[in-house]
């Protein structure tokens, strides 16, 4: 029975070849263009090649999966039904008037906002992430040990003790202050352009650093290309040398990424001997959703009780808010991608995805629930940074297309409000600048 999930693949195929081809969009690609590459790489790509090739697989996991069983069937469908779901949903947001008013406020905003507010944004978000990072490094013994930490933290985020591991939350910060003041170089005149050229160059050194030892090898490659991606929206126009270049560094990272990220550890760098090694490498990076599905549901309800999603969304929430100020106990427990890993015996961490979460969380009617809420909230936030006309909107516009395309593979609610705290934290201080006395531009 499971290998008919090959159809439901086949028919996804299709018909997100067919929907990306023939729907309009607002400029050469939108948010829903990446979440249709991603389903199409997790739901298409993935089973059809654990179906044909499963033998040339070599993550333990994959090679002891049994595809033909029925659950990958019902796992195939729900991830269809998701995806349908989701589509409606932003679709019919996309006819409500509070989008209509964020499109409004996209123009208005980036088209009116005095580039020195933009910059004081900037400049706040530098201080405070370069603040914490450094008090946060010192407090773990410096920057080589710092450095050594980072693969301990990720297997286990307990591993190492600081009073002051709430800092890291703002560390990222130095990623969007170096976003930001990229939009501003190039019309910046003498000593004011050597300024900005040193915060751009200072907060690259410093995020690079910041994901180097977290050990995020998609976080590294979205590091790199968003910024040429946000090029190509401003300018409305693809750039296939670019895409081939991240392709390639893509390749590179899934290869050799684990590798490369082991800070101060002997490693030996494997290499593939044929193509279908490539390919089965990087099959495996994103084979995991596809296997949580067909894991999950004969677990769920018969051998669990369904998670109903309230600790995990409270958890991460209040992840936020240090433990001084705030200890709940109910927040102790596993996160639910630790939760999942635990299904699996696996060292590390298997991520839950958002199709499995909302499944794990409410069943059948969680995974509508949470597709109806994706896709709304994509269409609003796809509003808020619609205009094209200046280069910091499109940065923002790519940053949050980042963020929803990841959710889908990373669905653990823990990982998606820390990936987005950064952002969100930009657009509060925004709001706060700009709505400031004396300031006259209207968000209506």
């Amino acid at each position: 029975m499971g290998s008919f999930s090959i159809v439901i693949a086949l028919f996804l195929m299709l018909f997100i070849l067919i929907f990306e081809i023939v729907r309009k969009k607002e400029g050469v690609f939108d948010y829903l263009s990446f979440v249709n590459l991603v389903f199409f790489l997790l739901y298409v790509i993935v089973p059809v090649y654990m179906y044909l090739f499963n033998d040339n697989l070599s993550w333990h996991i994959l090679k002891t999966t049994d595809i033909e069983s029925t659950s990958f069937f019902s796992g195939e469908l729900l991830a269809l039904m998701f995806y349908f779901v989701m589509i409606v949903s932003y679709y019919l947001t996309n006819k409500l008037k509070i989008t209509k008013k964020l499109k409004s406020s996209s123009s208005n905003l980036y088209g009116k906002v005095k580039d020195k507010d933009f910059f004081k944004v900037a400049l706040i978000l530098y201080i405070i992430g370069m603040f914490t990072w450094l008090v946060y490094m010192k407090s773990l013994g410096g920057y080589n040990e710092y450095m050594r930490l980072g693969e301990l933290v990720r297997n286990d985020g307990s591993a190492t003790q600081t009073s002051l591991a709430f800092f890291k939350h703002f560390n990222l910060l130095l990623t969007v202050s170096m976003l930001l003041f990229f939009c501003f170089i190039k019309n910046a005149k003498g000593l004011n352009k050597l300024a900005v050229l040193f915060f751009f160059v200072t907060s690259a050194i410093a995020s690079f650093i910041i994901l180097y030892q977290n050990g995020g090898r998609i976080s590294l490659l979205v590091f790199i290309i968003t910024l040429p991606v946000a090029l190509m929206i401003r300018k409305n126009r693809i750039n296939f040398l670019a895409l081939t270049g991240f392709v390639a560094l893509f390749i590179l990272l899934v290869l050799f990424g684990d590798q490369f990220l082991k800070y101060g550890q002997e490693v030996n760098y494997a290499i593939p001997k044929s193509k279908i090694e490539i390919l089965s490498s990087i099959i495996e990076e994103f084979a995991f959703p596809y296997n949580n599905l067909g894991n999950l549901i004969p677990l769920f309800p018969d051998h669990y009780d369904f998670r109903y999603g309230f600790v995990d969304l409270s958890g991460a929430i209040f992840q936020f808010i240090p433990s001084r100020v705030i200890s709940l106990d109910f927040l102790n427990g596993e996160t639910v991608s630790q939760f999942n890993t635990t299904l699996y015996n696996n060292y590390g961490q298997i991520p839950i995805d958002i199709v499995s979460f909302g499944y794990i969380s409410f069943g059948i009617a969680g995974v509508i629930v949470l597709a109806c809420v994706f896709g709304m909230f994509m269409k609003l936030i796809e509003a808020l940074f619609i205009y094209k006309g200046s280069l910091i909107s499109c940065v923002l516009y790519v940053a949050f297309l980042f963020q929803f395309s990841l959710a889908i593979i990373y669905g653990d609610p823990q990982q998606v409000f820390l990936s987005l705290f950064k952002y969100l934290f930009t657009l509060v201080l925004l709001f706060l600048i700009i709505k400031s006395p004396k300031k006259k531009v209207s968000w209506k």
